[in-house]
C-alpha cells in the first residue's frame, strides 16, 4: 500500500492510499509485459463519504504559452465529434466559461481540458492544491469537514496579479510560429479501463481525456524524477501507457501490439526523442 497524498494536514481531512494489482501479459512475439491496476482507498473522517473522485498526477508544463497562443479556430478544425474518419478517431472540445469574462471558450489545459488559459490553470491549481487565493479565485475551497480552512473571501488575494502574470507570455510574441506538440488538445474516449468517477469537468465524460502534448516526454525522468504516465500515474513507461489505451485508441493500440519487437522499440525511441 502506497501513500499517495498525505491529506492529514488538518484534523478534518483524511488520507488516501493506492494499492496496485499486477496484470501480466505478452505480445504476439512472446515478449512479456506487466500492467499495474490501481485501487484507491480513503481513510480518516472522509472514509465512506467519497462519492466521486479522480486521481491526477501533475502535468508537465512544456510550452504552455505556445499552446495558449493556438487560435480556437485551429482547434475546431480538428474537432470531429461524429466518428466519420476511417481510423475511428474522433475528438471534441471541452467548452469552459472564462473565469474573467464568463464567455464560453475552448479548454486546452489540464487532464480534461478544463482550463482555458495559463492564468486559469495556474490560479486554479494554486487555490485547489495549495489554498492560495488570486484575483481569479479569491475564495479558498473548503470541505465540510476541513478544519483550519478560512473559506469565503479573505480580502486581498494572497498572490498578486503581477506575480501570477510572470508564468505566461504575451500572445503577440508567440504568433505565427510552427510548433509540433503532438496533441490536438481535444477530448477523446479512452475506454472504460481509464474512466474515472469525476462529475465536475464540464463537457468531459468519465471516459474522456484530453490528448496530452507529447513534446518533452523524453525528458520526463530527468525533470520529474520518474516516468509515470497517464492521469493517475499507473503506467511506468511509454509501453504500459499505450497498452492501457482503449475506446477510440483500440485500433491504434492493436497495430502497436502487432508490430515486431524492433519496430515497437523504434516507436518508443521516437517518443523519447521528443
Amino acid at each position: 500500500m502506497q501513500n499517495i497524498n498525505a491529506l492529514d494536514a488538518s484534523p478534518g481531512e483524511g488520507t488516501a492510499t493506492v494499492a496496485y494489482t499486477e496484470q501480466p501479459g505478452q505480445f504476439p512475439d512472446g515478449t512479456p509485459y506487466v500492467l499495474r491496476r490501481p485501487t484507491f482507498r480513503f481513510g480518516g473522517p472522509v472514509a465512506g463519504q467519497i462519492a466521486s473522485y479522480s486521481v491526477r498526477v501533475a502535468r508537465p508544463v512544456v510550452g504552455m504559452g505556445l499552446l495558449e497562443a493556438i487560435a480556437e479556430a485551429a482547434l475546431l478544425e480538428r474537432a470531429d465529434e461524429i466518428v466519420c474518419n476511417p481510423d475511428g478517431i474522433s475528438g471534441r472540445p471541452n467548452l469552459i466559461p472564462d473565469p474573467v469574462s464568463g464567455v464560453l471558450r475552448i479548454g486546452r489545459f489540464a487532464w480534461k481540458a478544463g482550463k482555458v488559459s495559463v492564468p486559469h490553470q495556474v490560479a486554479d491549481a494554486l487555490v485547489a492544491d495549495m489554498g492560495v487565493t488570486t484575483s481569479l479565485f479569491p475564495v479558498e475551497e473548503c470541505g465540510a469537514m476541513q478544519a483550519g480552512c478560512q473559506g469565503g473571501a479573505s480580502g486581498t488575494p494572497e498572490l498578486s496579479d503581477d506575480d501570477e502574470d510572470r508564468q505566461h507570455h504575451p500572445f503577440v510574441e508567440l504568433r505565427d510560429q510552427i510548433i509540433h506538440p503532438y496533441s490536438d488538445l481535444l477530448l477523446h474516449d479512452m475506454g472504460e479501463e481509464l474512466a474515472d468517477t469525476s462529475t465536475s469537468d464540464h463537457l468531459a465524460g468519465p471516459r474522456e481525456w484530453r490528448t496530452p502534448p507529447l513534446w518533452g516526454i523524453g525528458l520526463l525522468e530527468a525533470v520529474n524524477g520518474h516516468t509515470q504516465l497517464l492521469h493517475d500515474g499507473r503506467a511506468r513507461d511509454v509501453v504500459e501507457a499505450i497498452l492501457w489505451h482503449g475506446g477510440e485508441a483500440d485500433a491504434a493500440k492493436g497495430r502497436f501490439v502487432a508490430l515486431p519487437r524492433e519496430d515497437r522499440d523504434a516507436v518508443v525511441a521516437f517518443l523519447r526523442s521528443l
